[in-house]
């Protein structure tokens, strides 16, 4: 078995019983991550705008709940992938600590505060390459709507959807 193979495996099993809402919607994910946890899980926007410098995502954990932080300039598509990219982090149990940023983004919170912290901008170690294959895992799955939410209803656009959610399974509508 390859690499990605082994990791695709090691995510389907996160995800396992996990209910990733169609259509999908971060807040609802959101919801459905902290009832998995145990502990509250807030969506914030970034307070800084994205840059080279900064990251588009970040997530915090407290020793009560957890924070994703977002940013807020972009389309929506690309905050659900930076969203699900930082709650991978939290399903994939991945920790990291970069304190300089903590102390530059939030100067107010202590380090006994913040358990463990992740920010969004390089995909060039282990966990970063792991937490985005499950957020593109985590979309894929929230894109497969059920056959009943498009099948049969013989449009061009209801035979086009089918053909989409999967193409080996189509059968004609004439």
């Amino acid at each position: 078995m390859t690499a990605l193979r082994r990791l695709r495996a090691a995510c389907e099993r996160r995800l396992d019983g996990l209910d990733i809402p169609q259509p999908f919607n971060l807040e609802k994910f959101c919801d459905a991550v902290a009832e998995r946890r145990g502990r509250p899980l807030y969506l914030h926007d970034l307070p800084f705008p994205a840059s080279p410098e900064h990251a588009y995502g970040l997530y915090i954990g407290t020793d009560d709940s957890d924070h994703v932080f977002l940013e807020a300039q972009t389309s929506g598509w690309h905050r659900d992938l930076i969203g699900c990219h930082e709650i991978a982090h939290l399903l994939l149990d991945h920790h990291g600590a970069p304190e300089d940023l903590a102390d530059d983004v939030f100067p107010d919170l202590g380090p006994a505060l913040i358990r463990r912290m992740l920010s969004r901008q390089v995909y060039d170690t282990d966990d970063e390459r792991q937490a985005e294959v499950l957020a593109s895992m985590i979309l894929d799955r929230a894109a497969r709507l059920p056959s009943s939410h498009h099948a049969g209803n013989g449009t061009p656009t209801g035979r086009l959807s089918d053909v989409l959610a999967d193409p080996r399974g189509v059968t004609s509508h004439d």
